[in-house]
């Protein structure tokens, strides 16, 4: 049984894909958006509610470092950005840098941070060997994928990832949910790849780590996209993707909104 135990060189930063500016965005208040009518025939707008909102948006941080050059040469000082993406310029946008946040796997490091005060939105700079939304980096998921596909079974593979005599130790079961969740994200995340570029990932390219290897030739697959998919990057799900501008957010939500349905009967309650 086991126990379980506690748990640089610059580089070019690339604004949102497709534009080099995105256009000004609504100020949002409180959880979010509310549709209303106002009886003129301009169908329904966003409506403020009480409390502001905040937003958090992630830009690529384009850089060939490993994590280990990137946190011995510091590299989140050397991670900047001009301009606001957000905001058209000479809107009279305060931006400014916002220091750095941590991330603390695999082992202690920053991440540089802007804050943008008219749109209320944060906006971080992640270096492309970390994972967006996860904890850890790409390479990381990459070999725990990589290590489930080349196992006789998953439980032999989440026992050599997750032994028991590690410092942060789970049990058989943990172990087993914590690598089927990446081996999960990784097929999904390449069965995407694979239909937003089929000319690049034909039939024959499987949605596995070792058949996108041999067809990219490299052994940070997960990396690599990072770059190929870049102007996708904004609506991939994690841990490749990064976190949209809310203006996609929101126009995601009134996609996925539940209709309201017909009017009941007259007389009914």
């Amino acid at each position: 049984m086991r126990e379980k135990g506690a748990q640089v060189e610059k580089a070019a930063l690339e604004t949102f894909p497709d534009r080099s500016v995105a256009r000004t965005i609504p100020v949002l208040r409180g959880e979010g958006p509310r549709e209303r009518h106002d009886g003129k025939g301009s169908g329904p707008r966003l409506v403020a509610a009480s409390t502001r909102a905040h937003w958090e948006v992630q830009l690529r941080y384009r850089t060939e470092l490993t994590f280990e050059q990137y946190r011995r040469q510091q590299g989140w000082e050397a991670a900047t950005l001009s301009r606001c993406p957000l905001c058209e310029a000479g809107a009279g946008c305060h931006f400014h840098r916002l220091g750095t946040y941590m991330r603390k796997v695999p082992e202690v490091a920053q991440v540089a941070r802007y804050y943008c005060p008219e749109s209320h939105t944060t906006i971080g700079l992640l270096p492309d060997f970390y994972a967006s939304r996860m904890p850890g980096t790409l390479d990381m998921i990459e070999q725990a994928a990589a290590k489930a596909e080349a196992s006789p079974s998953v439980e032999k593979a989440a026992d050599a990832l997750r032994p028991a005599d590690a410092p942060d130790a789970v049990t058989l079961a943990a172990a087993l949910v914590w690598l089927r969740l990446r081996v999960a994200l990784v097929r999904a995340l390449l069965a995407t790849v694979k239909g937003l570029m089929p000319e690049v990932f034909g039939d024959e390219v499987s949605p596995r780590i070792s058949a996108f290897r041999r067809r990219l030739g490299t052994l940070r697959v997960l990396v690599a996209l990072r770059g190929i998919c870049e102007r996708h990057l904004h609506r991939l799900p994690a841990p490749l993707g990064l976190v949209p501008r809310p203006e996609m957010v929101l126009r995601g939500r009134a996609r996925h909104a539940q209709s309201p349905g017909p009017d009941p009967p007259p007389g009914a309650r």
